[in-house]
């Protein structure tokens, strides 16, 4: 993180201000919230006296998960970045793009208090940054057209921007490649969190190789320091949803066979579901399939306990 970290020096030695936007603002991914966790805390070893401020639409689970950062509303970032506003933010030259925002949070601001916190912190950042996510993609368009604004709107208002934990592609989409083209490459950082598609997809989209390093999951930073006393366990996490490619009767297979094998050698089932998101919950898709009715764990460290309880585990979430 030195070229991040020298620029953030240069601009504000005493106490920074950095913005961090985690993959789920919901935060109700076990696995994005233990990605925030450990960014939060090295930030903190860097800059102990740091201001930290986290796009969030659940602040009571951020006090939670997170202590000592404040949070910042998510529907001010939805307000600015969504349509159709995004055309008059890609056009912007980065010269105008201060007083541009200046004038939406005096024109838009006194009727919405979210969007004007979020531009407030956005305009008083010295750096930042975004935590682990796999929303690059096309299998979410939107939100990765949302995503690259927001990385421009930050460099064109000078401040360095650090991709943190990523998954990144596959983008085939040419609007969208085009548009990450012209906006990545002007990250200072990028950390990958696999080293098989994603540093050639950057390479593709001309960010240059000393800004990329593959760090693996932020997560595993999380993992106990000493292997528990018993690993005997068969693991088991299913996601279903679109974008996974996993039907609830593909799941139903997967998980009857799961099953027979523990049955077999004798060993428990131990579900580790990282989403318990309303519309995926991983707890939800294994639920009576597998004759329990176990409910997701409650933190990441409670999710990263039962883990280690297991000798295997076999998964459709990186994450678990």
């Amino acid at each position: 993180m030195d070229t991040a970290a020298s620029g953030l020096r240069s601009r504000s030695a005493l106490k920074p201000r950095i913005l961090i936007d985690p993959s789920s603002h919901h935060l109700l991914n076990l696995g994005d919230v233990a990605m925030l966790q450990v960014c939060v805390e090295r930030l903190l070893e860097l800059w102990p006296a740091a201001g930290i401020g986290v796009v969030t639409d659940a602040p009571e689970l951020l006090e939670r998960h997170c202590v000592g950062v404040h949070a910042v509303p998510a529907t001010g970032r939805y307000a600015l970045l969504g349509p159709p506003e995004p055309r008059v933010i890609r056009r912007a030259p980065a010269r105008l793009m201060r007083p541009l925002l200046r004038v939406e949070r005096a024109r838009r601001g006194r009727g919405s208090p979210a969007l004007k916190a979020y531009l407030d912190a956005l305009l008083d950042s010295d750096l930042f940054v975004m935590s682990g996510r796999g929303g690059m993609t096309d299998a979410f368009m939107d939100e990765s057209y949302a995503t690259l604004d927001e990385i421009h709107v930050a460099s064109a208002l000078g401040v360095p921007v650090a991709l943190l934990g990523q998954g990144m592609g596959p983008i085939a989409h040419p609007d969208l490649r085009k548009l990450a083209a012209r906006v990545l490459p002007r990250a200072a950082l990028i950390t990958l969190r696999e080293g098989r598609s994603g540093p050639g997809l950057l390479r593709e989209l001309g960010v240059p190789a000393r800004k990329v390093v593959v760090t693996g999951d932020d997560a595993i930073a999380l993992a106990p320091q000493a292997p528990p006393a018993q690993a005997d366990a068969v693991g088991v996490s299913v996601r279903v949803a679109g974008y996974a490619q996993v039907s609830a009767d593909a799941a139903t297979e997967l998980l009857d066979a799961l099953a027979t094998v523990a049955s077999r050698l004798a060993a428990p089932v131990v579900q580790l579901p990282m989403s318990v998101h309303p519309h995926e919950g991983d707890h939800e898709s294994m639920r009576g399939v597998l004759g329990t009715t176990s409910e997701p764990p409650g933190s990441p460290a409670a999710a990263g306990e039962r883990a280690g309880r297991c000798r295997v585990v076999a998964t459709g979430s990186y994450h678990a």
